[in-house]
């Protein structure tokens, strides 16, 4: 790797980093590929209350909130109709088993039918 190469690596790692912060409390927001299951993972929300919350002061949509800001955001704990029934919620160690355990349990044993 030439120094170029390097300094380009460095830039879009940097890029990245900004990108996936949360925008009220700068904690990083780990993507649909952490495993290690902690409350700073990714997450889907309905689109309606999405668009209620991450309206910015630039009146832009773009970014990402941590799960404690979304919530502040809202004004109120979020409940699992919250949530998109996407694979990145309901993942093993997604936002609704962390947040939602017997409930997700329950939705997955109706799902598979047991």
């Amino acid at each position: 790797m030439n120094k170029k190469d390097i300094e380009n690596e460095i830039k879009e790692r940097l890029e990245w980093e900004e990108k996936n912060k949360c925008r009220d409390c700068d904690t990083r927001v780990n993507g649909c590929g952490s495993k290690n299951g902690n409350f700073n993972s990714s997450y889907m929300l309905k689109d309606d209350l999405w668009r209620e919350i991450i309206a910015n002061e630039d009146e832009s949509r773009k970014g990402q909130l941590c799960i404690i800001c979304a919530q502040l955001r809202a004004g109120r704990k979020f409940v699992p109709e919250d949530f998109r029934d996407v694979p990145l919620n309901l993942r093993p160690n997604g936002m609704m088993t962390l947040l939602f355990p017997r409930e997700f349990k329950d939705h997955l044993a109706a799902f598979v039918g047991e």
